[in-house]
């Protein structure tokens, strides 16, 4: 690896005048120097062109939308743009340890097999006004997608990827897909390729109350079940033990979905296709109550 590669921040941006400036100060003092910034704006009707423009660094290359897109398609757009053979993945409302690019691009140099560096981060909670870590004991490394499978753990606020090493695979994200975009690259590179890890928190997710996976929860169910319908034709994901464990907890999310619409029957069925355990025993306790569950049991 040369010294210093280039690598291209991604910012997407719709509407995110509140919190831009934070994130754009956490870039531009960042240690490592060699960046250049892909800001993509996607139509916004605010002020973030007012703010983005108030940063006089030509490190930073703004960029309009012809139309207002899904935001992994939008995604894609800004890396169209982009130049370096690294990318990095900043949203409006999160930020960086100052030190996050330089940490990683540290193990790169030593690791020039691996296709992603990820690390922890925290959830800063502007309405409770608390902030906390994402800790499981260890972040697993290596080859890692049956562990990703089973739970997502890598934030793509947290990601930096060598994208010399993934070139010719087509599109980094998949441009159909509005809310579970980073999820679904991740799952694909780490089937593949070798991911590593630092442990220490080296970002911070904004949770707001308007995030997007958050405020549209029955287009990310729509797009889990699509997805995991595709992923049974590619046995480097399916035949995972965890594709079985995200399946079931795609039926889960699916059944406290309809619970809270009202829609009993629907859930309880979906209910029934997961394996006992307490989720389910959980689902069970709150089917009891309905009296239309008995009128169920008697078909």
């Amino acid at each position: 690896m040369t010294d210093n590669p280039l690598i291209s921040i991604i910012m997407n941006c719709y509407n995110g005048e509140k919190y831009l400036q934070e994130a754009l100060d956490s870039v531009i003092n960042q240690t490592y120097k060699n960046w250049e910034l892909i800001f993509w704006d996607n139509q916004s009707t605010d002020k973030s062109v007012n703010i983005i423009h108030s940063y006089n660094d030509n490190r930073i290359k703004y960029f309009y939308s012809k139309k207002h897109t899904l935001l992994y398609e939008a995604r894609n757009l800004a890396i169209e743009k982009s130049q370096g053979g690294y990318l990095a993945f900043l949203d409006v409302d999160d930020y960086w340890d100052l030190t996050k690019l330089e940490k990683q691009m540290l193990v790169f140099s030593k690791n020039p097999e691996v296709a992603i560096v990820y690390s922890n981060y925290s959830f800063k909670n502007e309405i409770k006004n608390t902030y906390k870590e994402f800790k499981i004991k260890k972040l697993p490394e290596g080859m890692i997608v049956d562990k990703l499978l089973k739970k997502n753990f890598m934030g793509l606020l947290t990601v930096l990827l060598n994208r010399g090493l993934i070139d010719g695979q087509g599109e980094i994200f998949d441009s159909r897909l509005h809310i579970m975009g980073d999820y679904d690259m991740a799952i694909r590179i780490s089937a593949k390729w070798k991911v590593a890890c630092l442990q220490q928190t080296l970002a911070t997710y904004r949770w707001h109350g308007g995030n997007e996976s958050i405020s549209h929860q029955e287009l990310c169910i729509k797009e889990m079940e699509r997805w995991s319908m595709e992923m049974k034709k590619s046995p480097e994901i399916s035949n995972n033990k965890g594709f079985q464990v995200l399946l079931n907890q795609i039926t889960y999310v699916k059944a406290m979905f309809l619970l809270m619409k009202g829609e009993t029957l629907i859930a309880f069925n979906y209910c029934r296709k997961l394996p006992f355990g307490m989720k389910k025993l959980k689902l069970f306790i709150s089917f009891l109550l309905p009296l239309n569950i008995i009128k169920l049991l008697k078909t």
